[in-house]
Order: structure tokens, then C-alpha cells, then sequence
């Protein structure tokens, strides 16, 4: 099973929440909340009265079960993932290395863990990653946020649906026409920007590769 597998299927329970943003309890799945999303509607006053005291109970057990499967989550991030140092109110996740890359997979993890596919803004972003990236042995490519599956040449981040406002191009870059819809740091490129397919199956140690989400932090 591969990686993104094993963390889809640990991560499913809360997949229509974002626990990392806030908590909403209206994207809670039914099988945590139970009964306990609103008391009985009744006339009799003490009825009603014992019938709000059950549900605040029902509810307070409820929301103890979602904020247990948060902590277990974000533990699970912060080990699966390395992680970088804060930069302008975010973090960026850096995935294992893996032979096999699909984007929207990639893309549905970001979103799992409260991100998304890293879009980079700025020449200080990008080189805040690349030194991130040089700190990190074993990938020849790491996936972005930025493709031109839309419209050739034309690039925009995934999440924002906006121009990508900054590519900082390898030596040679781009050049891959219409087969290479999707932006990587690219390690021979001092992982400046290259452009390749958007999935990839390489049983090589030469092929090795991630993607990089990034993720806001409340309060920052």
C-alpha cells in the first residue's frame, strides 16, 4: 500500500472538517454527533428542560470524541510529514519520499491536514523553500501547487484558482510542452522550477520525489 493510501484511509474519518482552521460542528460526521445535535422541541417546560440538559451532555461527549481524533491527527502530521520552520503565518509540510506521485492525491492530503499544495508568492518565499528543500536528502523533485492543465502556459495555483504569482525557472525551464502540466522544485535545478507530468510511477532512487503542502497557522 502507498503512502498516500495508508494517510487517506487514517485521515478519512474527518475529511468534510477543518479541524486545523477551526471547529465547525456542522461538518462533523452524523456517526460522532449521534443524537446530540439539537434537544427534543417540546411544549412541556420541564421535558424541554431535561431534554436541553441531555443534549448539552450529549453534545459536550461529542465534541470531547472530535477534539481526541484532532490530537491524534495532528500528531500523525507533525511525525509523517517534516516540517519547516514558520514563514509569514504558515508551515510547510514536506511528504516522505516516494516513487509513486499523483497530484490529486497529494492535493486531497494538503487539504486533509489544513493546507493545501505550497503556491508560492514571492522571490523570499521561494528561496525560504529552496534552503528548506537542501536541508531535506532524497528527493529529486517536489511537487507545487501551480499547473497549466487548464490552458498551456498559462499557470495557476490549484487551491486559489489565481495566476501562480512567482516561478523562478530552472536553467532549460519550461520546456516540456504540453506533457508537463505540473511545477516541481527540481533538485539538479538547485531546486529552482521545472516543469514535468503531473503523476509519476519511477521505481528509481533517482526518481525519488514529494510534494509540499503548506499550512496556515490560526493566531499567527
Amino acid at each position: 500500500m502507498r503512502w498516500s493510501s495508508i494517510l487517506l484511509s487514517a485521515l478519512s474519518v474527518v475529511i468534510n472538517a477543518s479541524p486545523w482552521v477551526g471547529f465547525n460542528p456542522d461538518t462533523v460526521p452524523n456517526y460522532i454527533w449521534g443524537n446530540a445535535r439539537q434537544p427534543a422541541d417540546v411544549d412541556d417546560p420541564v421535558v424541554s428542560a431535561v431534554s436541553k440538559t441531555l443534549h448539552n451532555q450529549k453534545r459536550e461527549t461529542a465534541e470531547m470524541k472530535l477534539q481526541n481524533i484532532i490530537n491524534r491527527l495532528e500528531s500523525a502530521r507533525d511525525t509523517y510529514f517534516k516540517v519547516s520552520p514558520l514563514f509569514d503565518g504558515a508551515r510547510y509540510y514536506l511528504s516522505p519520499p516516494s516513487f509513486f506521485l499523483i497530484r490529486k492525491e497529494a492535493d486531497a492530503v494538503c487539504r486533509l491536514i489544513g493546507g493545501y499544495l505550497v503556491e508560492v508568492d514571492s522571490a523570499v518565499e521561494h528561496d525560504f523553500i529552496k534552503a528548506f528543500l537542501s536541508q531535506s536528502p532524497g528527493y529529486k523533485y517536489v511537487l507545487t501547487g501551480a499547473t497549466d492543465e487548464a490552458l498551456g502556459g498559462n499557470w495557476l495555483n490549484g487551491y486559489s484558482n489565481t495566476p501562480a504569482r512567482y516561478i523562478k525557472w530552472g536553467h532549460g525551464e519550461p520546456n516540456g510542452g504540453t506533457d508537463e502540466n505540473c511545477l516541481f522544485f527540481w533538485q539538479e535545478l538547485g531546486f529552482d522550477i521545472n516543469d514535468w507530468a503531473c503523476s509519476s510511477h519511477r521505481n528509481t532512487l533517482e526518481y525519488a520525489g514529494g510534494f509540499l503542502c503548506e499550512v496556515p497557522i490560526p493566531g499567527i
